[in-house]
């Protein structure tokens, strides 16, 4: 089999891998929790490290064999396949060869999966994103400026409701439910896979020189030597090299590669977008609509050659209507921007002071629409406006070939024309990744009243689409970047 083969292959099998890995954990889990336990309680959290040591133990096992194999075929100088370097090492070093730097596998794998497993559960423990009870049960009622504003646009009259609209309600709010589980577990997995690697990559760089070293070689020494030998060579620059390969997903071909870039950027915009615009609402509507969109315009001059700088998934859908994005491009973007989004309004619980998870209203960024205002005229204000919106980035198309300069201070008038026509209504939110960040952080709102402005903005990347395609405007831009691509 080629190396090139056998690498996706390995690739593939990453995913079984790790699964693996999570049922160890969990057996481990179960077997160290308390019999007398209450069914479904979680084991404490004192005994996750241990499970994770175990699971790494056991990954330990699997790792240490294939991934010599690995580094000695990226680093061979002349083609050769798997078996090739197989039957070599054997014959060089005997079947101990493959145990060649096993030791430093679990010198990297136990301590590191430990650290993975409890920097997850913790995070989900302390409920980030909502993901506990106690995000529930705020989401159910407990939080009254959210059931009154939820209560106000999904009946007119709690004795009025229906059955069918009551289960209807549920449907929704479980699919609420779901969707803020799904998306804790990403970022909390994401963010332990983070610190996981960010500690433990100099054990990881030791152990993959040991493994390409040849016996009696100067690398054929044991891990703490090359912790000494990197420091000597680089100091903390060669302990952490290709740190950031690691924590960002390398795909093998061109096209994902630029994909990954520009989901990077979007992730990033999204991020200073969200915690510019939550930090100065604590200084009043004025300040606001300033830092909005003002804010706005740097951003998009600094990302827009790498992503186009959307920021905003109902942008990002308009250009799958009009087919200037696939569906994957489409979702990774989406992605990309409702976790900058989240990410931005968490950074605020870390930067402002007072302000903390589930606080609900009162949380900076933590919009709702204004007392009495119709269903109909929030999903008329947030469907039209959005579209203005959409219209605009697809007709001056900041970041193509021949797009203005001015284009960036075209996006933020419209932003800050909005805020001014409906802020006051709506909150002139006009961009689903902007509405699910403080939601899902600060849990202020119920599912209902979220699903509203979710289809009034998707609407309105809607029509805006088909506005464009009927009237051709933008399409010189769009043509330009096709042949340039």
């Amino acid at each position: 089999m080629p190396a090139a083969a056998w690498l996706t292959h390995t690739c593939r099998r990453g995913a079984a891998l790790l699964n693996r890995a999570w049922q160890v954990y969990s057996r481990l889990l179960a077997a160290f929790r308390d019999p007398s336990a209450p069914p479904g309680q979680p084991a404490p959290l004192h005994i996750v490290p241990f499970a994770g040591a175990g699971a790494g133990f056991a990954l330990s096992l699997i790792l240490g064999p294939t991934e010599l194999l690995k580094c000695r075929l990226q680093t061979t100088s002349h083609k050769a396949g798997p078996s090739e370097i197989l039957r070599h090492v054997i014959a060089e070093e005997g079947l101990m060869g493959l145990t060649r730097g096993l030791g430093a596998t679990f010198i990297r794998e136990v301590p590191g999966n430990a650290l993975f497993f409890t920097t997850y559960e913790w995070l989900r423990r302390t409920e980030w994103l909502g993901s506990g009870s106690g995000g529930r049960s705020r989401e159910a009622g407990g939080d009254n400026s959210s059931s009154s504003n939820s209560s106000s646009i999904s009946n007119n009259s709690s004795s009025s409701c229906s059955s069918s609209s009551r289960s209807s309600n549920r449907a929704v709010e479980q699919l609420w439910a779901a969707a803020r589980g799904a998306g804790s577990a990403i970022v909390c997995g994401g963010l332990a896979g983070v610190a996981m690697w960010g500690t433990i990559l100099p054990l990881d760089v030791a152990k993959s020189r040991i493994q390409v070293a040849r016996p009696g070689g100067p690398w054929d020494v044991g891990v703490a030597a090359h912790l000494r030998m990197l420091w000597a060579e680089g100091g903390a620059r060669a302990l952490w090299s290709g740190l950031t390969p690691t924590l960002v997903v390398v795909h093998a071909s061109d096209d994902d590669a630029v994909l990954t870039r520009a989901m990077l950027g979007e992730f990033t915009g999204s991020t200073i977008f969200q915690l510019i615009g939550s930090a100065a609402a604590a200084g009043g509507a004025g300040a606001a609509i300033a830092a909005n969109s003002l804010g706005l315009i740097p951003l998009i001059y600094a990302f827009a050659a790498i992503s186009g700088a959307h920021f905003n998934p109902a942008v990002s859908f308009m250009f799958l209507l009009n087919g200037t994005f696939n569906f994957k491009k489409f979702l990774s973007y989406a992605v990309a921007q409702i976790a900058g989004c989240v990410l931005g309004a968490l950074l605020c619980t870390v930067l402002l002071p007072g302000v903390t998870v589930g606080m609900g209203a009162a949380g900076p960024g933590a919009w709702a629409p204004a007392a009495g205002v119709a269903a109909t005229a929030i999903f008329g204000w947030e469907c039209i406006m959005t579209a203005f919106l959409c219209i605009t980035v697809n007709n001056t198309s900041p970041g193509k070939p021949g797009a203005s300069v001015a284009s960036p201070i075209g996006v933020g008038l419209v932003v800050m024309a909005s805020a001014l026509a409906c802020g006051a209504l709506t909150g002139s939110l006009l961009n689903p990744a902007r509405a699910l960040g403080p939601a899902l952080v600060f849990q202020h709102l119920g599912a209902g009243t979220v699903a509203l402005y979710l289809s009034a903005q998707l609407a309105g990347a809607a029509l805006a689409s088909t506005l464009c395609q009927a009237l051709g405007g933008g399409d010189e831009p769009r043509r330009a970047a096709r042949a340039a691509a």
